[in-house]
């Protein structure tokens, strides 16, 4: 018997991983909240408990029979492309259509087979939403036809605009995993000793990862140890706090191969507070950065134009009005979502 047509599918929305405090997980709980309110409930989110073997069994089962539930009128969003092979069993037995959120590190995964699993698959699907133009690139050569694409920046909450830090030194600001993309190692190294003779400059990173053990072998080569405080571990409320007291956001990621940044929701989330970010024009970034809006640009890798463009923003700080307004425009929820009811369910 043909399945009827419907104008309105169930979305079945399946993410990899949901309780962690990263970027893209809260970022996906952002959206599964705006995706539940706007479909008056016809929406069910699945994820599995923890990654052992019967949580992911769990998982499987738990989606096909939501799936099932609405066979034929049903849409299955994925969280991020590792997903595509249930993804892609689910499009198959329930008739329905197949949407995923492509974030960067899903799509360059450095594996022979994972990569052939994206060429096989990919092209299968109905809808892919690529988080930066760098990321749907990344897409596009791995098979994925280009008028199924959508580039839909993050989203992230309004938040109110705190005070602009006056009569202090200067804080510097960095939260994010400490990995060698990030390029804190080599701000540390190459950039800040020459920034900390220039200005009375602080820096203070937030964060834990592989690069920890180099920064802080940089920051004792240097003896910058009264100008750098490392971080590990901090509430939501004392990263909050440390945003309240920063002058600048600083992202210098740097080209690490089979890596990328897919966007960079930090920023976003920095400049929302006021905060103007200063970043490297790299891969996802180019996205979650408007220069002369909510930062500034400087060349990746390149020691000087960094300094420059720090040095300068540390002097002439954008108003923290003008940042708040600029990110508002381009990155919250209110502006985001509706791209995806438009061009994604």
């Amino acid at each position: 018997m043909p399945i009827a047509p419907t104008n309105k599918r169930h979305i079945v929305f399946l993410a990899r991983s949901w309780n962690g405090r990263g970027g893209m997980q809260r970022y996906n709980r952002d959206l599964a909240q705006h995706l539940a309110a706007s479909r008056s409930g016809d929406c069910t989110v699945i994820y599995p408990a923890s990654g052992s073997m019967p949580a992911l069994l769990s998982f499987a089962l738990r989606s096909l029979r939501a799936s099932l539930g609405k066979r034929g009128n049903v849409q299955v969003h994925l969280s991020d492309l590792s997903l595509l092979p249930l993804g892609i069993c689910l499009k198959i037995l329930t008739r329905g259509r197949l949407s995923a959120t492509a974030c960067g590190l899903d799509v360059v995964y450095d594996s022979a087979w994972y990569q052939w699993m994206l060429h096989l698959l990919l092209p299968r699907a109905d809808s892919i939403v690529c988080i930066s133009h760098a990321t749907a690139q990344e897409v596009l050569e791995r098979g994925c036809r280009a008028n199924v694409v959508n580039v839909i920046p993050c989203g992230t909450t309004i938040r109110p605009v705190g005070p602009q830090p006056a009569g202090r030194e200067k804080i510097i600001l960095s939260v994010g995993r400490l990995v060698r993309r990030k390029g804190i190692a080599w701000f540390v190294s190459d950039v800040f000793p020459a920034l900390s003779r220039e200005t009375d400059a602080r820096l203070i990173i937030v964060g834990r990862g592989a690069d920890l053990s180099a920064i802080r072998r940089a920051v004792a080569h240097h003896a910058l140890g009264d100008r750098v405080e490392i971080q590990t571990e901090l509430t939501d409320a004392e990263r909050d706090a440390l945003f309240a007291r920063a002058d600048l956001f600083v992202m210098p990621n740097i080209a690490v191969a089979h890596d990328m940044e897919g966007f960079g929701i930090v920023c976003i989330e920095a400049a929302m507070r006021g905060i103007p970010v200063a970043a490297a024009k790299i891969e996802g970034l180019k996205d979650a950065v408007l220069d002369g809006g909510t930062g500034r640009f400087f060349q990746a890798g390149n020691a000087q134009d960094c300094l420059r463009v720090v040095g300068s923003m540390l002097k002439n700080p954008p108003g923290r009005q003008a940042v708040h307004d600029a990110a508002c425009k381009t990155f919250a929820w209110d502006v985001v979502f509706p791209q995806y009811l438009s061009h994604v369910f």
